[in-house]
C-alpha cells in the first residue's frame, strides 16, 4: 500500500519564509497537482496569484482553497466544512461542469474539475459523503496531529475515530480519494501509515496533505513503509 503527497502551497507561508518556489517544481510535476491556499486577498488579487502560478508551473493542476466564487479559474476547489452550505448555491453552476470522483481520475482527464471537502470527525465525514457524493472527488480527514500552520478549531482525531472512518469507507464502498490533513510530517506519517495498513484493508488511493514539511522538502512525495525504511538504511 502506498500513500501519496497532497502538496499545499500556502501563499502567505511562502512569502513569510522566503520559500524558493522553483525548488518545488520536480515534486509538483511528479504529483501533477497542488492546492493553492490564499487568505485575505480580493478576488482580483487571487486571480493574479493564480495566473502567476500557472506561468510558474505550467501544465500542473491547481486546487483552489476557498474562493469558491472563482473556482473555475483553477481546476478544482477545496472547501472547509464550514463552507459546504455554499455548495447548495453552486449546484446549478456545478451541473454545467464535469466533476471527477477521485484525484487519480481527475489527473487523467483534462476537462474535469475536482471538489474536496475537509471533515473533522466521523459524523461530519458521513454526512458530507451522503449529501455531496455526486460532486466529491476526495474527502479530507483531520486534524490527525497538532499543527502550527493553521489554528485548530477541532479536536485532534484519535486512532479509534480514524479507524471508524476508514471502516465506513470500506463498508460503503466509497470511491473517492482520501486525504489525511493536519500536522503531518516525516515522523508521524509512519505512525499514520502503520495504523491504516495494520487495521484496514482499503482500496482507495490515500494522500497525506502537507504545508511546511512539503515547502521545505522534508517529506517524501510517495510513502510506503517498507520502501522508505529500506531507502533510509
Amino acid at each position: 500500500m502506498d500513500f501519496y503527497l497532497y502538496p499545499i502551497i500556502d501563499w502567505q507561508y511562502v512569502k513569510q519564509n522566503k520559500i524558493e518556489l522553483s525548488s518545488l517544481h520536480n515534486v509538483l510535476l511528479e504529483r501533477g497537482f497542488y492546492q493553492l491556499r490564499i487568505k485575505d486577498l480580493s478576488l482580483r488579487e487571487v486571480e493574479e496569484v493564480i495566473n502567476h502560478f500557472n506561468q510558474l508551473y505550467k501544465n500542473i493542476k491547481i486546487i483552489l482553497n476557498d474562493y469558491w466564487q472563482i473556482f473555475y479559474k483553477a481546476q478544482g476547489i477545496h472547501l472547509g466544512i464550514e463552507d459546504i452550505s455554499k455548495i447548495d448555491d453552486l449546484k446549478a453552476i456545478f451541473n454545467s461542469y464535469s466533476f471527477s470522483n477521485s484525484i487519480e481520475e481527475w489527473l487523467k482527464n483534462q476537462g474535469q474539475y475536482i471538489l474536496g471537502i475537509s471533515t473533522h470527525n466521523f459524523e461530519q465525514f458521513q454526512n458530507v459523503y451522503n449529501i455531496y457524493k455526486d460532486y466529491l472527488g476526495y474527502l479530507a480527514i483531520g486534524p490527525c496531529f497538532s499543527t502550527t500552520t493553521k489554528k485548530l478549531n477541532y479536536d485532534i482525531l484519535n486512532e479509534t475515530e480514524i479507524l471508524r472512518i476508514m471502516e465506513f469507507i470500506v463498508q460503503e464502498k466509497i470511491q473517492q480519494s482520501i486525504v489525511f490533513i493536519g500536522g503531518i510530517n516525516q515522523d508521524n506519517l509512519k505512525k499514520l501509515y502503520s495504523l491504516i495498513e495494520t487495521n484496514v484493508s482499503i482500496k482507495n488511493q490515500i494522500y497525506y496533505a502537507s504545508i511546511s514539511s512539503f515547502l521545505r522538502l522534508e517529506i517524501p512525495s510517495k510513502f510506503n513503509f517498507t520502501h522508505n525504511s529500506k531507502k533510509k538504511n
